[in-house]
C-alpha cells in the first residue's frame, strides 16, 4: 500500500474538494441526498475522510459518482484515491462493460451495485428456485391442514 502521508493527503484532498464543491453549489448534505439519492451516512463519512466503511471498489465508485454529481472534475484526486485504495485501472472495467447506460466511459457507484446484483441473480440455479418453491408449497399445505382442524 502507499505511504501513509500520501494516503492521508489523498483522502484529505478529495474530502476537502467534495465539501468545497458541495458548499459552492449551495447544497446542504440533506439537499444533496434528495437530489442524488446518496445515503446521508455515506456523504458524511466520505466528507470526513472515512473511506473504511465500504469495500475499496465501492468507495472509489461512490467517489467518482459523487464528483460527477457535483461536477468537480477532480480526476487527479480520484486517481490518487484509486492508487491509495490499491485498485488497478482495469478493476472496474467489467462493471462498465456490462452497464448498458454507461455511455460516459466512467463507472459509477450504481454501475457496481447493478453488476453485483446481476452476478448474485446469475448464481441462483433452477434447482435452487425449485427447492424454494417446494418449501413454500409445503408450508402452504401445512397452514391449510392446520386451519381446517
Amino acid at each position: 500500500m502507499a505511504d501513509s502521508s500520501l494516503v492521508c493527503s489523498a483522502v484529505e484532498g478529495i474530502a476537502q474538494e467534495l465539501v468545497r464543491a458541495r458548499k459552492q453549489k449551495g447544497l446542504t448534505v440533506d439537499e444533496l441526498c434528495d437530489t442524488s439519492n446518496f445515503r446521508k451516512e455515506y456523504i458524511e463519512r466520505i466528507e470526513s475522510g472515512d473511506f473504511g466503511f465500504l469495500p475499496p471498489a465501492y468507495v472509489y465508485a461512490f467517489l467518482k459518482e459523487y464528483c460527477q454529481v457535483l461536477e468537480t472534475g477532480c480526476t487527479e484526486l480520484l486517481e490518487d484515491c484509486r492508487r491509495m485504495l490499491d485498485l488497478p485501472c482495469d478493476d472496474l472495467s467489467s462493471a462498465q462493460a456490462s452497464s448498458p447506460d454507461s455511455d460516459s466511459g466512467t463507472v459509477g457507484f450504481r454501475d457496481i451495485v447493478n453488476k453485483v446484483s446481476s452476478l448474485s441473480r446469475e448464481q441462483s440455479s433452477p434447482a435452487h428456485t425449485m427447492f424454494f418453491g417446494a418449501g413454500i408449497l409445503l408450508l402452504l399445505l401445512i397452514v391449510i391442514f392446520f386451519s381446517t382442524i
